[in-house]
């Protein structure tokens, strides 16, 4: 029982640590949004966060490696709570993605909405 409630601890850890980074990550684009950074400041940071995303996803890979070894030791509930993790893991990661190709998007934007007024107003 003692490995089952290292597991669950695990994932417990796993869920706050990606709270963390979502948290992070919304920080990050209101600092962006406000103009407190700049673009490359914004994607630079946002590389570093989506690596600890990855490291993230690949802990989780990895319990469900170990899961499987111990598969006649462990319930059913911790290896469906790992299959959980993991996809919430990836359903964020994607979003995360999504959400730094928009604001890209906007960044380009706004680059050449700037770029034409300032020609413009020549």
């Amino acid at each position: 029982m003692e490995k089952l409630a290292i597991i669950k601890e695990y994932i417990k850890e796993s869920k706050e640590r990606r709270a963390e980074i979502k948290s992070e990550i919304d920080s990050l684009v209101a600092e962006f949004r406000a103009g407190k950074i700049s673009r490359d400041e914004f994607l630079s940071r946002m590389a570093v966060l989506r690596e600890k995303l990855k490291a993230l996803a690949l802990a989780s890979e990895k319990l469900g490696e170990l899961l499987k070894r111990f598969s006649e030791e462990v319930s059913e509930e911790v290896k469906r709570l790992v299959e959980e993790l993991k996809k919430e893991n990836e359903d964020f990661g994607k979003k995360v993605a999504e959400a730094a190709k928009k604001i890209g998007e906007e960044a380009r934007e706004e680059a050449a909405r700037r770029r034409e007024n300032k020609q413009n107003s020549r």
